[in-house]
């Protein structure tokens, strides 16, 4: 298996304990709470310590939905580790311009008299802080370990689905679609991410156990999270993941174009033209297949709904958490907008749009040029994500955001390079 030094995993797995219980304190969530005890219990064994300053901090989270003390303890860590980070690493200014630019949105749509949600707010500070804590790791190459982080919260998310089949919680399985607290796309994006990391691991040859007869359990693993995904019914996840490896592929295995092509292009058909198509519109999901299963609609909707108010909404947008105030009493009030990048426009105006746009485009220059597949890759998966699933209140979205800004982060590193020896 692969080794993580204790002192950097130690603060992976804090951070995310804090978020994760965050998250289950502003939702409520039975399932994510597991989640979170699944990592904290682990904390516990290697480092009780910080398990309990982690317990401190989590408990408002999980007492209070709406509490003020856990909102500013969040808000303290968050401080406390972007100035350690800031001033002990002398970390150029330009390099948080793009984080600085999307709270200051958010700050001016407060001041024009809108309501940002300061919890999806905070959500993105700390899932950046995160990350952060991966540089080291991914400036020497040692991208494993941030896979082998994802495995366990994924390890976590099988262990809550299995609970909550157990005990027959409606919140898991959503008009026979497998939920994560009613939510579809919050299951699918939690599956999503650290299944892409493991099949990349296992097209590189490298599995979590070193032992012939355990390699068994990689596969099983795999094939677990491969199957939840299914049952999802995203098909726009699915597409994404299969994009994403299938661009990998074609570029890192010569040999393997054509296969992989093949393969994917017959598994692809086989899952979205027969199993989701035909369950989809067993369920009344799909009334046709025409202008991606009418988001095209909606984007124009919200977009024609957009330009109708003042110039400050235009430049600044309508503000975080008010999006749903265009469409009341129209058609599509009831319908979230189905993409972060019409989103990003409509809720935080052109400046908004712009730092997503200049935050991509970073990202793949400086991808393309370090010949990075494996990070161009994910931002490829990110993409089509983003372009047609969530919002920018959707709270994967900024676990996603926030690992594309800590690869700009990672990219501005002058001494950062590709080493084909490296351990992923």
């Amino acid at each position: 298996m692969i080794e993580a030094p204790s002192k950097e995993i130690r603060k992976v797995y804090i951070l995310f304990s804090l978020l994760l219980g965050f998250l289950s304190g502003v939702g409520m969530d039975g399932l994510l709470i597991i989640i979170t005890v699944f990592f904290l219990m682990y904390s516990l064994i290697k480092y009780p310590q910080y398990c309990m300053l982690s317990w401190l901090i989590i408990y408002p989270f999980l007492n209070s939905k709406s509490s003020i003390l856990s909102v500013a303890l969040l808000a303290i860590v968050c401080v406390v580790y972007i100035v350690r980070y800031w001033i002990l690493k002398k970390v150029l200014l330009n390099e948080f311009v793009g984080y600085i630019f999307i709270f200051l949105c958010a700050v001016i749509s407060y001041l024009l008299g809108q309501k940002p949600e300061m919890y999806a707010l905070v959500i993105f500070a700390f899932v950046l802080i995160i990350f952060l804590n991966f540089k080291k790791y991914t400036e020497e190459n040692k991208f494993g370990h941030i896979v082998l982080a994802f495995d366990y919260c994924a390890l976590g998310i099988i262990v809550s689905v299995i609970l909550g089949i157990m005990l027959k919680n409606d919140s898991i399985v959503h008009n026979g679609r497998l939920a994560f607290s009613d939510n579809v796309k919050t299951m699918a994006e939690l599956i999503v991410i650290p299944l892409f990391f493991r099949m990349i691991a296992l097209l590189e040859g490298k599995t979590l156990f070193s032992c012939q007869k355990k390699r068994i359990l990689d596969y099983i693993y795999l094939l677990t999270l491969g199957i939840c995904l299914i049952l999802t019914v995203s098909r726009g996840t699915i597409i994404a993941l299969m994009a994403a490896l299938g661009f990998y592929a074609i570029l890192n295995h010569k040999k393997m174009r054509n296969f992989l092509f093949i393969l994917g292009t017959i598994i692809g058909g086989i899952l979205i033209i027969v199993i989701l198509y035909e369950r989809l519109v067993e369920w009344g999901f799909l009334a046709n297949i025409e202008g991606l299963n009418g988001r095209t609609d909606i984007w124009a909707f919200y977009y024609e709904k957009y330009k109708s108010y003042g110039v400050e909404n235009i430049i600044f947008g309508v503000g975080p958490g008010n999006i749903n105030r265009l469409a009341v009493g129209e058609r599509y009030g009831r319908y979230y907008i189905h993409s972060v990048i019409v989103d990003s426009l409509v809720t935080y105006g052109l400046v908004g749009f712009s730092v997503l746009v200049v935050t991509f485009y970073r990202a793949f220059v400086k991808g393309i040029r370090l010949k990075d597949t494996l990070r161009l890759s994910m931002l490829l998966l990110c993409f089509c994500m983003f372009l047609t699933h969530g919002n920018i209140n959707y709270r994967l979205f900024y676990v996603m955001i926030g690992f594309l800004s800590a690869s700009n982060v990672i990219y501005s590193n002058k001494n950062y390079s590709v080493d084909k020896e490296s351990d992923f």
